[in-house]
């Protein structure tokens, strides 16, 4: 589920999901991952990640595609991430639904750092996760 805010303060929610209702949210449906979704992450003013509790390791394909489409990202904490970016300063995270409130508040608030952070989450991702990069960082483990 992606957030994203528009200028008449509306919320729209993109999920495989055409049934899910919230107040002042309006469900779009699905978009194409491929096509649709770069722009909705660069366009959207907050992309939350929400990863399943069951994932207890990894940085989620979804943070690093928010990130290399220019959109700033808010995830649920995840040490990898921590590991490789720097909150605050490449994307940020919360640790619990009060903070996620407080978070989003500060960041719809304050559009120049927000658009800062997503900004420094996209070059660290075109230089650092790029397929080629990763591909010789695996290649040299195996070998």
């Amino acid at each position: 589920m992606i957030g994203q805010t528009l200028p008449d303060r509306k919320t729209l929610l993109f999920t495989n999901d055409i049934n899910v209702r919230f107040k002042n949210v309006k469900n779009i449906g699905a978009v194409d991952y491929y096509k649709e979704m770069p722009d909705v992450f660069r366009s959207a003013r907050i992309n939350l990640n929400v990863t399943l509790r069951s994932i207890l390791t990894g940085i989620p394909l979804r943070a690093l595609d928010i990130m290399a489409s220019g959109g700033f990202l808010l995830s649920n904490y995840q040490e990898e991430l921590c590991d490789h970016f720097v909150p605050g300063e490449e994307f940020d995270f919360y640790s619990d639904y009060d903070d996620l409130c407080a978070k989003v508040d500060y960041y719809l608030s304050h559009e120049k750092e927000r658009q800062d952070i997503a900004r420094a989450g996209r070059i660290k991702v075109q230089r650092d996760f790029s397929l080629s990069k990763r591909l010789d960082e695996m290649l040299e483990m195996a070998l």
